[in-house]
């Protein structure tokens, strides 16, 4: 609805013309196909002559050719969260919410080292739930930590209560986050990556990360010119995937599937889940978008 506003005669002709076409639409079980947004694009499809009169700007994102452009992705990308979910409560106002933050852009990545964390996230979950039953060998190593550390020490003191008292639960289902740094090595080989740590209590943002990766593939279907930056990024194929280019983040289907599977394997149909949240939780959604897609009682 361009050049008119809701309170004026054009504005409210196309709010009624676009109600009626909904309603028109709604009614008619045989109407106009859903057809998603396209994945595959060709290099034909891409405007080189633009590519070579770009210039890089120091104030506007990488392959982002002018102010206007930006800020049209950015307005596409703030009404995309609050479309789906990627969104926090205010810190002035928990009723109310705002768009978590999100990277306009997604940023380049070696696809090497995102299979390696890929590959190394099982085997890391497998170490933690070997270290959780050797609790002799968890006291003495975290002593050190606990003497200085109160957090730490409560823990342990909760651990060897927990030992004494015996397993009251015949499964368990831990959801972690492994977080990496991509280092730069100072010989110039190849970038690796590092560990930074391994969370298994704080392990937010699993949800809401995958609607920043949707978000972007989204962006790149909707603006010709993030397409032709993640073309130029890949080296120019023959064919632009966005499917690869940008690989699907099933975070939020896993985490859902994860406290489906615990709650099967627990044993109990009349159980439930258990989520203890803290007073004014901003990250609310981040939790909800996970129970939303798990079928067992919450």
């Amino acid at each position: 609805m361009l050049g008119a506003t809701p309170s004026s005669p054009a504005g409210r002709l196309v709010i009624r013309l676009s109600f009626f076409l909904a309603l028109a639409l709604a009614e008619d079980e045989g109407g106009l196909p859903l057809v998603p947004p396209p994945q595959d694009y060709s290099a034909a499809s891409f405007d080189t002559a633009a590519v070579a009169a770009a210039a890089p700007s120091s104030t506007l994102p990488l392959g982002v050719p002018s102010a206007a452009v930006c800020d049209a992705m950015i307005s596409e990308g703030v009404a995309w969260a609050s479309c789906n979910g990627l969104l926090m409560r205010r810190a002035d106002d928990t009723a109310s919410f705002d768009h978590a933050p999100f990277s306009l852009l997604p940023a380049e990545f070696p696809a090497e080292q995102l299979e390696i964390a890929t590959e190394l996230a099982p085997l890391f979950g497998t170490l933690v739930d070997r270290i959780a039953d050797d609790v002799p060998w968890l006291t003495r190593t975290l002593q050190g930590t606990a003497d200085s550390d109160d957090f730490t020490r409560r823990l342990l003191k909760l651990c060897a209560k927990v030992q004494r008292e015996g397993a009251t639960q015949g499964a368990r289902l831990a959801v972690l986050r492994s977080d990496y740094m991509l280092h730069d090595a100072e010989d110039g080989s190849a970038a690796r990556l590092l560990q930074v740590e391994l969370n298994t209590i704080a392990a937010s943002f699993g949800c809401l990360s995958t609607r920043v990766s949707q978000l972007h593939t989204h962006l790149a279907q909707r603006f010709a010119a993030l397409r032709r930056q993640l073309w130029l990024s890949a080296g120019k194929p023959s064919r632009l995937r966005l499917d690869e280019t940008l690989p699907p983040n099933a975070a939020l289907a896993g985490i859902a599937e994860g406290l489906a599977r615990a709650h099967a394997a627990y044993g109990d149909a009349e159980a439930v889940v258990l989520f203890v949240v803290q007073p004014d939780e901003r990250n609310g959604l981040d939790q909800a978008l996970a129970l939303a897609l798990t079928p067992t009682p919450t």
